[in-house]
């Protein structure tokens, strides 16, 4: 088999893995459609509680700061906010297992407008079956999960105008 044969033979690997396993994260996704979204009780970066029981419509971000993709996302919903295209308190951005002072650095050097938590032991992001960041949830007012996005969504900023529009 010439060189040409072996690469191409290799990208094609890559290429059905990579396919597998966002089909396999866009499965999972869909299964969480219309389950009941559990309540969320965190702490903040300034070490207040911050508790959301979903009696409005909400979106939870999971997220890292190490994360390319989730920086592209968390800016996005940034963007919207300043539009006035959604408010910021509809938001809750979620730091899975990162340290507090790592995340509260990074969130005031992007000058973050919505609410910042902390999952410091990764409970919160098992109980959503978070599989990788950015995973994100828009939840409405009767509980329930509407929509699941993992990695950088094409359509985000018509589905939130859509869900959360002012």
């Amino acid at each position: 088999m010439m060189m040409k044969d072996k690469v191409s033979l290799l990208l094609s690997l890559v290429l059905i893995g990579l396919l597998a396993i966002k089909g396999y994260e866009y499965y999972q996704s869909k299964q969480q459609q219309g389950v009941t979204a559990k309540p969320v009780n965190l702490t903040g970066l300034n070490n207040q509680p911050i508790s959301v029981i979903f009696d409005k419509k909400q979106v939870l971000i999971f997220w890292a700061t190490w994360c390319g993709p989730c920086s592209i996302e968390l800016g996005r919903l940034n963007a919207m906010i300043e539009k006035g295209q959604i408010k910021a308190d509809s938001i809750l951005a979620i730091s899975i297992q990162e340290d507090p002072s790592t995340v509260a650095k990074f969130v005031n050097e992007k000058k973050y407008q919505f609410p910042v938590a902390l999952d410091l032991t990764g409970q919160v992001a098992a109980d959503y079956k978070v599989r990788g960041t950015p995973t994100l949830y828009l939840i409405d007012e009767f509980q329930k999960i509407n929509w699941v996005s993992v990695g950088v969504s094409p359509s985000l900023e018509f589905r939130l105008n859509g869900f959360l529009g002012n």
